[in-house]
């Protein structure tokens, strides 16, 4: 896995499941989305924010990180100016969307339709007459944190606002051939749930229930644990695929450090 974008492969639906007090997933998302702008100068990034937490200035430490990384790797001795310069453009090539709840979702939808639409449109000043496929990565965090509510409410309206909201979605992402990461939440589950981690001391599953997973492609979930160097103690975490209908990647896990 060259970086955590690799994670979530294009024109599928993925999802990822943490704790709901934790938040490494939305700061393993943004680590997601900074290295594949980095990576795809040419490409744009959507973040659909549905709970506030969204951090403006941590992500641009983290696209700074991947920005000095990927100068280091081409000898480019830019200097701090220079560093800065491209840590802004790649943050401008973000759409940030603040929402509320499934209507706002739908809307966003359209929106996102319309963004990657406009860039899929060949280039005035390209230099190269063919035009590659359109990519781009959107980032949901979170879907349960909407449609939970949804279905506290009424359970079967919301089951199938969430359906058709993921429908909707999907058809925008494998039309556009965009990477798409949802993020919601870990619920306890039985040994005998078949949406689960593999490890019998794991007893955790994504929210929203057999509907959410039917619509994903690939659900992975993110379990902390405590580590110990040199006196100091810290936390690591594991995200094992539990599913995966295209690459037969389940059981898959791999670390991730939250800095």
């Amino acid at each position: 896995m060259a970086h955590y974008s690799d994670l979530f492969p294009p024109a599928q639906m993925s999802s990822l499941s943490g704790h709901a007090s934790d938040d490494a997933k939305s700061v393993l998302a943004m680590h997601a989305l900074a290295a594949y702008l980095v990576t795809h100068r040419l490409q744009v990034g959507i973040w659909v924010d549905t709970t506030g937490g969204f951090k403006p200035e941590l992500f641009k430490d983290i696209i700074k990180f991947y920005v000095r990384q990927s100068n280091n790797n081409n000898n480019n001795n830019n200097n701090d100016d220079d560093e800065q310069v491209a840590v802004n453009q790649v943050s401008d090539r973000v759409s940030y969307f603040r929402v509320f709840d499934e209507i706002g979702l739908l809307e966003t939808v359209r929106d996102v339709q319309e963004i990657y639409s406009e860039s899929s449109s060949p280039q005035p000043h390209s230099s190269s007459s063919i035009h590659e496929p359109s990519a781009g990565f959107i980032v949901l965090d979170s879907v349960g944190a909407v449609f939970s509510k949804a279905m506290s409410n009424d359970q079967s309206l919301g089951h199938s606002q969430m359906a058709g909201f993921e429908l909707s979605l999907s058809h925008v992402v494998r039309k556009h051939n965009i990477r798409c990461l949802q993020i919601t939440i870990l619920v306890n589950a039985s040994l005998t749930d078949h949406m689960r981690s593999r490890f019998d001391y794991l007893t955790l599953k994504p929210a929203l229930g057999p509907t959410f997973a039917y619509y994903m492609d690939r659900i992975m979930i993110m379990s902390p644990t405590v580590k110990v160097e040199n006196n100091i103690t810290g936390i690591d975490y594991t995200i094992e695929i539990i599913a995966d209908r295209f690459n037969g990647q389940e059981g898959k896990r791999f670390n991730f450090k939250n800095l």
